[in-house]
Formats: structure tokens, C-alpha cells, sequence
């Protein structure tokens, strides 16, 4: 583990990925995932990607986690004040869904 204070609010946990299995998995989202904005998926020349990951890190911070969920229940709050029904999201691409 690692501890950094970027500011004087937040702390951060940076803890290295050492599982290889999860390195694995990271690869595999990276080199599959295409999907667009609109939720299309591409299938260009590029989309075929070869990434490999030598690397990875986990970063905790707590405040801007809380920060987050206080929005989220923020924003849940207006719309039910507001009578607003938001639309369903788009589905989550299948690299996406296998990593979760």
C-alpha cells in the first residue's frame, strides 16, 4: 500500500495489482471492449487491439467515493421532486459485463 494526500481533503490508497488472474482480466476488457458513445460497437481495423498489461493500480478515495454517492442521491432526489423518469441506459458492452 501506498499513501498519497493530493490535496487536504482526500487521501488516497494506491495498492499495486499483483494478482495475475486480475491482470488478465484488465487485458481482456481493454483488448475487447468497443463499444461507442451511442452504444454501437466497432468493428474497425483498430478495434482488434493488442494491449497487454504490464501493470496496473488500484487507487481508494474515500472522499471523492462519498462525494459521488451524495451526487447520485442528489441527483435521485430531483428527479423524483421533479417527476422526472430518466430512460434506460444503453446496455454495457460484453467486455464490460464479463469483467463485472
Amino acid at each position: 500500500f501506498g499513501f498519497l494526500t493530493p490535496g487536504a481533503n482526500s487521501v488516497q490508497m494506491v495498492q499495486k495489482v499483483t494478482d495475475l488472474q486480475m491482470l488478465l482480466r484488465l487485458q481482456a476488457v481493454l483488448n475487447q471492449s468497443r463499444a461507442r458513445d451511442d452504444g454501437s460497437e466497432c468493428w474497425c481495423a483498430h478495434g482488434s487491439s493488442r494491449f497487454e498489461v504490464l501493470e496496473a493500480f488500484q487507487v481508494k478515495n474515500l472522499y471523492v467515493w462519498r462525494r459521488y454517492q451524495r451526487f447520485v442521491r442528489t441527483i435521485h432526489e430531483k428527479h423524483i421532486q421533479h417527476g422526472i423518469c430518466p430512460e434506460e441506459c444503453p446496455p454495457v458492452s460484453h467486455a464490460l459485463t464479463n469483467f463485472a
